[in-house]
């Protein structure tokens, strides 16, 4: 082998390893910018995230509480289909008795 394409190969060797140490970088940026903006992300949603944890505590006891009272098991997803009866639903600003009335 001549010493002009050992320099040569040694060229194309140099190139590529400039190539990848560039694709290093470009990858290494994108993963830092990746993780800032999930720590971003982290920091906005810590509220919700605290506010569904807490709703999640609020419907355990809420259905401890019905366990409790109930003498036969109740099936949570039957509490969402019932629907109020007429004086549940009568506006609070009328009077019930029709004689007080204006």
């Amino acid at each position: 082998m001549s010493e002009d394409a050992v320099l040569a190969a040694l060229a194309r060797l140099e190139e590529r390893v400039g190539a990848l140490a560039h694709d290093q970088a470009m990858l290494f940026d994108a993963i830092r910018s990746v993780s800032t903006r999930l720590d971003e992300l982290q920091a906005i949603f810590s509220p919700t995230q605290a506010r569904v944890d807490r709703l999640d505590q609020l419907l355990y006891a809420l259905g401890l509480e019905l366990r409790d009272r109930q003498t036969e098991p109740v099936n949570p997803l039957d509490l969402l289909h019932r629907r109020p009866g007429p004086e549940s639903r009568a506006r609070p600003d009328r009077a019930a008795d029709p004689d007080e009335r204006d």
